[in-house]
């Protein structure tokens, strides 16, 4: 193995795929972490709305996140579901 990494550190040819392979870490980096803030943004802007709700009208809240990055935009999606008591008179 340690010679292989020699031979393909010393080798000329076709020495285009090593420094892309070292260059693409940081930017699979960078899209993870993108999404990774996209789950904490919609959590944060789901919890936010809902604090100004009145309290006690739902029991058992609960939200789901979904982030989908398309054509350079990062799209946040909450699902949420929650036990809503009913009163008939």
């Amino acid at each position: 193995m340690l010679a292989s990494c020699d031979r393909l550190r010393c080798d000329t040819d076709g020495n285009v795929a090593f420094p892309f392979a070292i260059a693409l870490i940081p930017i699979v980096g960078m899209v993870g972490g993108t999404i990774a803030s996209g789950v904490t943004d919609g959590q944060n802007i789901f919890d936010a709305q809902i604090a100004n709700k009145k309290q006690g009208l739902w029991n058992n809240l609960s939200r789901t996140v979904t982030v989908m990055r398309s054509s350079g935009q990062v799209i946040s999606t909450v699902q949420f579901s929650a036990d809503v008591p009913s009163a008939f008179m």
